[in-house]
């Protein structure tokens, strides 16, 4: 430990020892309890050695089945990706549901739109519905002589004697004029326009509300002047004269 040299350090000039002569002539054999073994018979030789045979292994034995080890992470993987389809599908479906349902919380089956509000084209700075746009753009629309811009959104027309209801809007170029939609009745979706002094004589009396009604038709030319129906009756106008009556039917 103390790292010094185990071995004697050699002197050549040491006194060297002879060691004494080995001893050549062999030991004589000694027999163990010779006098119970008889003469001319070999003593038995009595094993020493007191131990349990050895338990050796088979030399072929039967490897041992190994279970097989299943992974699970294909089944964390296939937990997680279902996971996250649900909650990809709750974020796209939660947003939609959100917006078709109705502001009264009744089903969007039963939800009703009356005035096509979702529909509405732009008229100068107002909106009317598909079909009163229609007919105002057929009658020149802005530039129109007869209409030009409307004085506001349209809205529900007040229901007439007959039951009809619809929707109307008005004009403010010339005289004024109205368009009117049918709503109801046997002119379903229909839009007529009351305008110039028809339309004065009509506002005056209360217009949808009044025992005229809706109209029915557009106003026509006729030998005195021109001429327009209504539900309860009609308007005349006299180019003589430049009035208009309006007459029950």
């Amino acid at each position: 430990m103390d790292g010094s040299v185990l071995s004697a350090p050699y002197d050549p000039e040491a006194t060297q020892r002879i060691p004494p002569p080995r001893d050549t002539i062999p030991a004589a054999t000694e027999i163990l309890n010779a006098a119970a073994t008889p003469a001319g018979t070999r003593p038995a030789m009595m094993s020493t050695i007191q131990a349990p045979a050895p338990q050796l292994p088979p030399q072929y034995s039967q490897p041992r089945p190994v279970e097989a080890r299943t992974s699970r992470a294909p089944v964390w993987l296939v937990a997680g990706i279902a996971v996250l389809a649900g909650v990809v599908g709750v974020v796209i479906m939660v947003p939609r549901l959100i917006s078709e349902r109705p502001a009264n919380n009744q089903p969007a089956a039963s939800k009703v739109v009356a005035d096509n509000s979702d529909q509405s084209k732009a008229a100068c700075l107002h909106t009317l519905g598909p079909a009163l746009y229609d007919k105002w753009i057929q009658m020149g629309g802005e530039s129109g002589k007869t209409l030009g811009c409307p004085t506001a959104n349209d809205v529900a027309a007040p229901v007439s004697p007959q039951g009809t209801s619809g929707r109307w809007v008005q004009f403010a170029s010339g005289d004024g004029g109205y368009l009117i939609q049918h709503g109801s009745g046997p002119h379903l979706g229909k839009v007529f326009e009351v305008s110039g002094c028809m339309f004065k004589l009509y506002a005056s009396q209360g217009g949808t509300a009044s025992w005229l009604g809706f109209p029915v038709e557009d106003g026509h030319e006729t030998a005195p002047g021109a001429r327009q129906e209504f539900e309860g009756g009609y308007i005349v106008w006299d180019s003589k004269t430049f009035q208009c009556q309006a007459h029950k039917h």
